[in-house]
């Protein structure tokens, strides 16, 4: 095989899995993309509100993590495909066309709705309880967030702390 067909062949292989990637695109991934953008500008807020220091490497760690997302969404896409093109294959027919990447995006919503209803609260605007519960946040007598075990506070201080 020459350079030109290793070339070609490489070409036709992203066209062929981005062109599957395209059609796997749906309702839903388009929310977990508004829900980032919305996370990542409440994230800047926040900062800001509570007197922090802007720290551009936070921030731009911050984009690279939220468009590694995409990568987590191709994999679990990419997953689904292999599972139907095999079921496929042996002559079985599954009635579902995407159960990875539709858990996938159910996480990664859950994250991102987690971390806006959580800087909603820091920022002092108020959330609807329903919001609170589903994103599995409480608040105490006094409207304070209940901290979580050390672990999950010391990751989410981490991981939320500009974002």
């Amino acid at each position: 095989m020459n350079q030109t067909t290793g070339t070609k062949s490489f070409m036709f292989f992203v066209t062929a899995v981005l062109g599957y990637l395209y059609n796997s695109i749906n309702e839903l991934v388009v929310i977990l993309i508004l829900f980032m953008i919305m996370d990542y500008i409440l994230g800047i807020i926040e900062v800001f509100k509570t007197k922090k220091q802007f720290d551009k490497e936070v921030a731009l760690w911050g984009i690279i993590k939220k468009v590694l997302y995409g990568f987590v969404l191709a994999i679990a896409f990419l997953v689904d495909f292999i599972i139907i093109f095999l079921t496929t294959k042996i002559g079985m027919k599954l009635p579902v066309s995407s159960m990875f990447g539709i858990a996938a995006i159910a996480y990664l919503l859950g994250t991102e709705g987690f971390s806006i209803v959580k800087h909603f609260l820091i920022i002092g605007v108020p959330a609807p309880n329903f919001l609170l519960k589903f994103f599995g946040l409480l608040k105490d007598e006094s409207g304070k967030i209940i901290p979580f075990s050390k672990e999950e506070r010391e990751e989410t201080e981490d991981e939320e702390e500009f974002f």
